[in-house]
């Protein structure tokens, strides 16, 4: 988080610089506050001289001392907030406001309002559908993603709290309707963790990877290391590193990669404890049949200044994902966020939201709804399920919906005939429970119980899916 230091110039100091300018832009100048003029006057005097990145300098100046006061509305300190996330003046959810909650930031995925008397500060996230990709919000909303979201989220933190590592969670406060109490976090507002890159405060984001893919490979394929990792030159992509790879990065509008080195350096208990996280978590993740490709940590100091983990701890918002089947078989299907970027990839969101931005600047969302089909929606809520379902063993994290009910089963059926599909292709004989859960299997999807508890304890395992194409076909005509 960037903050900016106090200065203060003599008057005398200020004219000599002032003279250096145009009749028009000292007049200009000559009009600020003195504490706004001294900190231009800075950036001046460190190269900034064209008026175009002077006003710019003075609209940052103006919407920080907005968003300063607004802070102050809720007592919390400047250095606490990044001045990039601006504070909404927005009324949301009813629900909340008659409780005493005051909305004070909506983000690409979620809304966060303010729990009140905290000591330290503390938030309510309200998880919504949402989606974003590329940091760009979209008009796209995949229903039910806010509770996989949330139910992974808390079973993370007890796989990480498990490994001595703190987490931002909180209490949920008493007064949220129980019916509500589903789709909300409580946690404590962290500073950011940072580094120090050309006198400016960089906000980190610790990438840990497990194989060769993704950026870290397109920087590789053209001799580039801006990690400075000193990889050997004979690697393909897809290559297995026997530890992880730590390749951190800056959190801003365009990520910059960082010297691997750099960071560890100064946070070398951080990046142990991460790294060894991870690989406990690929243990874990293998047994359940599936591959860790690479993971994203966000880590925040608390009040007691100690570092902590805040949100989307190894999610598939945060991490990538393969079914260890298709990864032997040199099939790297994404089980994950992977598949919405895919799609922005095929239909260039990113270059469309820039050229939007040219034509409004105000713009915050890019519309794609012409890009997306039902059959993508189902995807990307199918791929969230069953890697939420095959890591925690648990199905009763969603109530009634009966689309939800037909991606879930159907993923998972799926993804067992896929797995056990025998040889010769022949319809065997099913065994008299397998026949009466074929027969369970396409009565709940009809007509759906109302909670996943209603389903036979055998139906739950699943294990029984061992038919062929034949079957399948049958059932999802």
């Amino acid at each position: 988080m960037e903050q900016q230091n106090s200065i203060n110039l003599s008057q005398e100091q200020r004219e000599e610089i002032l003279n250096s300018f145009n009749p028009v832009m000292k007049l200009l100048l000559k009009n600020l506050p003195d504490n706004i003029l001294d900190i231009l006057l800075d950036w001046h005097i460190k190269g900034i001289e064209n008026i175009n990145e002077l006003t710019a300098s003075i609209n940052t100046i103006i919407k920080q001392t907005k968003q300063r006061t607004k802070l102050s509305e809720y007592w919390i300190p400047d250095w606490l907030w990044p001045m990039d996330k601006e504070i909404t003046e927005e009324r949301w959810l009813d629900e909340l406001e008659n409780l005493g909650y005051k909305l004070f930031y909506k983000g690409k995925n979620a809304d966060a309002y303010i729990i009140l008397w905290t000591n330290p500060i503390e938030l309510l996230l309200y998880r919504t559908d949402r989606t974003s990709v590329f940091d760009i919000p979209l008009d796209l909303e995949i229903e039910w993603k806010w509770e996989i979201q949330n139910q992974q989220w808390l079973i993370w933190v007890e796989f990480a709290k498990s490994r001595w590592i703190e987490v931002a969670n909180r209490e949920l406060p008493d007064n949220i309707p129980s019916e509500l109490k589903s789709r909300y976090q409580a946690v404590e507002l962290c500073k950011p963790l940072t580094i120090e890159i050309d006198w400016k405060e960089k906000w980190l984001e610790l990438i840990l990877r497990n194989e060769l893919t993704g950026s870290l490979n397109r920087a590789y394929q053209q001799g580039e290391d801006p990690y400075g990792l000193n990889l050997s030159s004979w690697l393909k992509e897809w290559h297995h590193f026997d530890e992880p790879i730590f390749t951190p990065t800056t959190k801003e509008k365009n990520d910059m990669p960082i010297k691997a080195s750099l960071v560890r350096e100064k946070y070398p208990e951080i990046i142990e404890k991460l790294t060894q996280l991870l690989k406990d978590f690929t243990a874990f993740a293998l047994e359940k049949w599936y591959v860790v490709v690479d993971t994203k940590f966000e880590v925040f100091i608390n009040s007691k200044w100690e570092w902590c983990l805040w949100d989307e701890i190894l999610t598939p918002e945060s991490s990538r994902f393969i079914k260890i089947e298709n990864y032997k078989q040199w099939k790297y299907i994404s089980e994950d966020k992977e598949i919405v970027r895919q799609l922005g990839i095929e239909f260039k969101w990113r270059e469309r939201f820039e050229e939007l931005k040219k034509q409004d600047p105000k713009a915050k969302m890019l519309s794609v709804k012409d890009d997306i089909s039902p059959e993508d929606e189902e995807q990307i809520l199918g791929a969230y399920v069953w890697v939420f379902n095959a890591l925690s063993n648990d199905l009763k994290y969603i109530n009634t919906n009966k689309w939800t009910f037909k991606v879930l089963i159907k993923t998972l059926s799926d993804w067992y005939l896929e797995a056990w599909l025998e040889e010769d292709k022949n319809v065997r004989i099913l065994a008299k429970e397998e026949k009466e859960g074929l027969t369970e299997l396409i009565n709940i999807v009809n007509n759906p119980p109302e909670n996943y508890l209603a389903m036979s304890p055998f139906l739950r395992d699943l294990h029984w899916i061992k038919a062929t194409n034949e079957v399948s076909n049958g059932i999802w005509e």
